[in-house]
């Protein structure tokens, strides 16, 4: 074999392989429910962020923007807008949130997973919004976090966003 003939069998199984590791949506949906359910069966993060009387835990990349009240706040990440929201009144069993989406008859959900342990409920959400877009609903107890996405890295963003809300603590203060 020649020289070039190496070379350009080399650049084919680079790019095969390369080709091979993007996953499509529902993969990074399924993968995305698998880390959210790891996540939330494990120990919180340990807080990292204070907004008002709420603890929580930012992983890396995300920015917390505002919080316009002890029940609101604004975070984003990249091209994405997270909003953060705290029912206090809410125990960390409450299907509250799980129990409204499942009654909006209008929401397209494509992907869905509840989970719970002791007294803990929560769940993380895919629904098809129009233009190839998806939101993206986690929660835990009297916490939500929600985001709309194009679709790109779903699985990191479910994780991550279980990571949060799993994380949140509300101060006496």
């Amino acid at each position: 074999m020649s020289r070039y003939t190496i070379v350009l069998l080399l650049i084919i199984s680079v790019l095969a392989s390369l080709a091979g590791c993007g996953q499509t949506i529902e993969e990074q949906m399924d993968q995305g429910m698998q880390n959210a359910k790891s996540v939330f069966n494990a120990k919180p993060e340990k807080s990292t962020e204070q907004a008002n009387k709420i603890n929580f835990y930012l992983p890396s990349g995300f920015t917390k923007e505002t919080s316009s009240d002890d029940t609101n706040i604004l975070l984003s990440k990249d091209e994405n807008a997270f909003v953060l929201f705290i029912n206090p009144n809410e125990s960390n069993d409450s299907e509250r949130f799980y129990k409204a989406l499942k009654a909006d008859k209008k929401a397209n959900i494509v992907k869905e997973q509840t989970f719970k342990k002791k007294n803990r409920f929560g769940f993380a959400s895919v629904i098809k919004k129009e233009d190839k877009q998806y939101e993206i609903i986690v929660s835990s107890g009297g916490v939500k976090l929600t985001t709309i996405t194009k679709g790109e890295n779903i699985d990191e963003l479910i994780e991550q966003m279980m990571q949060i809300v799993r994380s949140v603590k509300i101060t006496k203060k």
